[in-house]
Formats: C-alpha cells, sequence, structure tokens
C-alpha cells in the first residue's frame, strides 16, 4: 500500500489520538496536518487541499462533523472521508446518519489497529 504524497487532515479533540495516528501517517509518508476542532479543520479545508479528512465523530459534534464532510467533499470530490465515531452502535441507534463519509471506524479500536485501517482506507 502506497501513502507518500498523500495529504491528510485529522481532527479530533483528543491530543494522544491525534499525535499517535499523525505519527503513523507521517511514518508512512502521508503529510498529515491536525487540528482540535471543527472551526479549526474548517479554515484548513478552505487553504489547503487533503486527500484524506478524517474526523473524530460523537454524539456532541454529529452535525459539525457532517458539516465539515460535506463541506470538505465539495473541495475535494476525490477525497477519502473517513469518520472515527465514539460509539457508532448508538448513534445509529439513534437515527444519526454518517453516509457523507465513506467509512466509519469505532474510535475505540487499539491504536495501532485504528491506523492500520485507516492506512488502508486512504491508500484504497
Amino acid at each position: 500500500m502506497t501513502t507518500e504524497l498523500v495529504r491528510v487532515l485529522i481532527v479530533d479533540d483528543e491530543n494522544a489520538l491525534l499525535f499517535a495516528l499523525s505519527d503513523y501517517l507521517t511514518f508512512r509518508g502521508c503529510r498529515v496536518d491536525c487540528a482540535e476542532g471543527m472551526e479549526d479543520a474548517r479554515a484548513l479545508v478552505h487553504h489547503l487541499h487533503y486527500d484524506a479528512v478524517v474526523v473524530g465523530v460523537n454524539a456532541l459534534n454529529v452535525a459539525s462533523a457532517r458539516s465539515l464532510a460535506v463541506e470538505s467533499r465539495r473541495r475535494f470530490p476525490v477525497a477519502r472521508l473517513v469518520a472515527l465515531a465514539t460509539d457508532a452502535a448508538a448513534l445509529s441507534d439513534n437515527g444519526v446518519d454518517l453516509t457523507e463519509f465513506d467509512q466509519v471506524y469505532a474510535r475505540h479500536l487499539p491504536t495501532v489497529q485504528l491506523a492500520r485501517v485507516l492506512c488502508h482506507s486512504i491508500a484504497a
């Protein structure tokens, strides 16, 4: 799998996860930017081109995460959009629709496993 020259934006409010995913993807050859909040992410999306946008989604930020996904899709039609859902089952049970994203992964996966599936999704 090749991820060289792929530019990735990771948006999440957990610094440890941002650092771990950024480190893993950078090691795999990606250029990674990180944002702790949706407003910072929007500013980056407006000024830079991304091949993939990874967004942490929880019950409190669903609307803004979906809005960022729509905005990212409009600006980067072929970009991979990935949601890292805190509790994907609960979101689904409550009628939350994340169809704006190409993939939805459970955020509670071990970090190494999450990084691997994320890297595979981006390279696909």
